[in-house]
């Protein structure tokens, strides 16, 4: 469970030096989404099953 959390954190990290580039194609803002989708429902199933 930890290393998911760091896994999920280190995620953010990356998404966050991606959006603070310098240009974005359409295909990073779908990817980053994607992403941001999916840490959102593991941050949900990990805090209903705690």
């Amino acid at each position: 469970m930890k290393s998911d959390h760091q896994r999920l954190s280190h995620a953010a990290m990356q998404v966050c030096l991606i959006m603070r580039g310098e240009k974005m194609n359409s295909e990073w803002l779908v990817y980053i989404k994607f992403v941001g989708l999916w840490i959102a429902l593991m941050l949900m199933i990990g805090v209903m099953l705690s």
